[in-house]
């Protein structure tokens, strides 16, 4: 230790070590009584469940679904007591989905398959799941979901709901019959209400979109470019005629003037393009046929909007409860 040496009054103190102790021990008396005097001036913030749920609400209003599925979840974890935390589940669901976050909308939605919830609840959780498929392009899996919920209810209203979906998903594949099947199972309180028939009598006209044969599109290839006029695909149909018809005069014109390497080459390549003119063609037919199955597809959904019928499973179960909680979180 340094010590300091102070002349007083003509004497000499030696060591102000004992001064610099007692400062020392004074300051830090004082921090100490500052810092046990902070929690008694700190605020206590209050997260009342109305208030919690009513943000998650406005997010999901405002567009913000990643944001307001978190504010969901944060209300199931505060307050898992309260009778809202199926619905809360749910919204936070929803939001995931639009936000196209599949996989955690399935994993939400998976909670409320178990028992213990209203036949509403459990309704929208598997056909929100089955939604979850279709965006996954798992049309197969969405299918068996909407099959699972109508055996696990035995709901008349339900049932309705899930041969209507399941129809329309029919559809968006192009598979008229099995579409006209799930139509058909729809009872008939409610196929009024959601259009059955016309619907049922716009899918008997599928049958006859204009449709171009893959096999013939082939065979007519023969002749280069002759699939593709077939197909409508008259840029193309000139392209691959003018290469195939070059190609050949050019290997023709090699074996003529005696240069046989060259011809085999020429003759070697030219057969790769005639080829792919065949395949192409092909191609094309399939094409074609799908382009006028969507857009039949297209004008089917614009003319019957889907969800305008699933009112009744986006207006039930959504009454307020108030259950008095809140949570007190000490800063």
């Amino acid at each position: 230790m340094i010590r300091f040496k102070t002349t007083i009054s003509g004497g000499i103190i030696k060591g102000r070590t004992w001064r610099s102790r007692f400062f020392i021990r004074f300051e830090l008396l004082i921090i100490y009584l500052f810092l046990l005097s902070i929690p008694s001036q700190s605020q206590t913030m209050v997260i009342e469940a109305d208030s919690q749920y009513e943000f998650a609400g406005v997010l999901m209003q405002q567009g913000q679904f990643v944001r307001a599925a978190e504010e969901f979840q944060r209300f199931v974890f505060f307050f898992p007591e309260d009778k809202r935390v199926p619905e809360a589940r749910l919204k936070a669901a929803r939001a995931f989905l639009a936000a196209g976050h599949f996989q955690q909308a399935l994993k939400e939605a998976g909670k409320l398959t178990g028992s213990g919830y209203s036949k509403t609840i459990t309704a929208n959780a598997y056909f929100l799941i089955s939604q979850c498929y279709q965006r996954l392009n798992s049309p197969t899996q969405a299918i068996a979901t909407l099959h699972n919920l109508a055996t696990l209810m035995q709901e008349p209203a339900i049932n309705d709901q899930v041969y209507y979906r399941i129809g329309w998903i029919y559809m968006d594949q192009g598979d008229w019959t099995r579409a006209r099947e799930a139509f058909d199972r729809i009872s008939s309180a409610q196929r009024a209400t959601m259009s059955i028939d016309p619907i049922l009598a716009d899918l008997s006209q599928a049958g006859n979109l204009p449709r171009k044969s893959p096999a013939l599109a082939g065979t007519l290839s023969i002749i280069p470019g002759a699939g593709q006029l077939y197909c409508q695909r008259y840029q193309d149909a000139l392209i691959a005629f003018g290469i195939n018809a070059g190609l050949i005069w050019a290997a023709w014109e090699s074996f003529d003037e005696g240069h046989e390497a060259l011809g085999a080459v020429i003759s070697f390549v030219a057969l790769g393009f005639y080829m792919g003119n065949i395949y192409g063609a092909i191609g094309d037919a399939h094409k074609f046929n799908r382009r006028q199955a969507q857009a039949f597809i297209e004008t089917m959904h614009r003319r019957y909007p889907v969800e305008q019928n699933f009112s009744y499973f986006r207006h039930q179960g959504q009454e307020t409860f108030r259950a008095g909680l809140s949570l007190k979180i000490r800063f």
